[in-house]
């Protein structure tokens, strides 16, 4: 049990570290660009680089975690879907696709997403579908949220640690080590999104970081029930 508290405080810290440090180097790094539009908070152009620095402290958390401790397929499948939405996202933040193409592709990546990893707490029909829903609901939810300084990302963290906690008494080893990889992102990430004085942030997620976040929190509050009788840390397959 304390080698895995150790764990879970690793892919939180390594997560928060990576993220912190991603955005500082991608500030400076030429990327799509938000401007103001009246009903959004910020004032001036303001970077979307956000979202590739949140994916980068998520990958490099479990990284870390994969290293010192092993983790399973699932986790990897889990985290190869995460930057598809991510790509998806950033095609819609560099207008490269419309609604209609951006929602398909948000389906197929849930459907992709599904077929592999899905609640075993379900019958298989009803965790696809479920699984589904709940991937393609959280990707344009986060999206939404997304229009005042560090709300999406606040909800995120409290969304990923409340997960993680919850999973000390359900199971879920993989899903509570990808809860805390969230949520060490999404605190990293939250001081460079949220400025008091007129409300204008330094950076932002984009339709990317976006896209990013709601598959990553619903993927693993998806498959949070896994199996707690299981001391590897991956899903049952």
């Amino acid at each position: 049990m304390l080698a895995l508290a150790m764990t879970d405080v690793l892919a939180l810290l390594a997560g928060g570290g990576a993220t912190a440090v991603a955005v500082i180097v991608l500030l400076r790094v030429p990327g799509p660009v938000a401007q103001p539009v009246p009903y959004r908070w910020h004032h001036k152009a303001t970077p979307l680089t956000g979202g590739l620095a949140l994916l980068s402290g998520f990958l490099i958390a479990l990284s870390v975690v994969g290293a010192t401790a092993g983790v399973g397929r699932d986790v990897g499948y889990l985290a190869t879907c995460a930057t598809a939405a991510f790509l998806l996202g950033l095609a819609d933040d560099e207008r490269w696709i419309g609604p209609r193409t951006k929602f398909a592709g948000q389906l197929a990546i849930a459907v992709v997403a599904a077929a592999v990893i899905r609640p075993h707490w379900l019958p298989p029909a009803a965790a696809f579908a479920v699984k589904v829903l709940v991937l393609v609901g959280a990707m344009n939810s986060f999206n939404l949220l997304d229009n005042i300084d560090g709300l999406a990302a606040g909800t995120a963290a409290l969304a990923a640690g409340t997960l993680a906690l919850s999973t000390l008494f359900v199971g879920g080893i993989a899903a509570r080590l990808v809860a805390c990889a969230i949520a060490g992102a999404r605190i990293g990430f939250l001081p460079f999104n949220y400025r008091r004085r007129a409300a204008r942030r330094r950076c932002s997620w984009g339709d990317s970081g976006a896209h990013f976040l709601g598959f990553a929190v619903g993927g693993a509050a998806a498959d949070g029930g896994a199996d707690h009788r299981h001391v590897a840390c991956g899903w049952r397959s």
